[in-house]
């Protein structure tokens, strides 16, 4: 009767084990990869300036036509490593808050399913008022 329930309990096991592997089975073939074309740039605006081409942006595409998830990070200094997540700011596009005079260092991330990619701080500066230099 032992020896019964206990090909019973191999039986039972050798699916589980099979089933596991089967399951897990990880394909490193199916990541695409994520390039980004065009990072952020530095930027210089005057305080309340209204003009949203004044932003940030990236130009990014995965290597197999995946959607992309963007997130976008402010750094509390030029040499902070990890920054806020900026609330909403999950597009291509980020405009950064014009409203008072401040020095203010950003990146962002851009991922698919499997992987991500991650852009050099940029410089945003908005100033009282912007000289004309001629």
């Amino acid at each position: 009767m032992i020896n019964s329930k206990m090909k019973n309990v191999m039986a039972v096991l050798a699916v589980l084990i099979s089933v596991c592997f089967v399951s897990c089975d990880d394909d490193s073939d199916d990541f695409s990869s994520v390039e980004i074309l065009t990072s952020p740039t530095d930027l210089l605006v005057q305080v309340g300036d209204t003009n949203d081409e004044n932003c940030l942006w990236v130009d990014a595409v995965d290597s197999e036509g995946k959607e992309l998830a963007y997130e976008w990070r402010k750094l509390r200094s030029k040499n902070d490593s990890m920054g806020i997540m900026i609330s909403g700011a999950t597009s291509s596009i980020y405009i950064p808050n014009k409203s008072k005079a401040d020095t203010s260092w950003y990146y962002v991330t851009v991922m698919n399913a499997s992987i991500h990619s991650s852009c050099e701080a940029v410089e945003v500066i908005v100033v009282d008022s912007l000289a004309v230099i001629e």
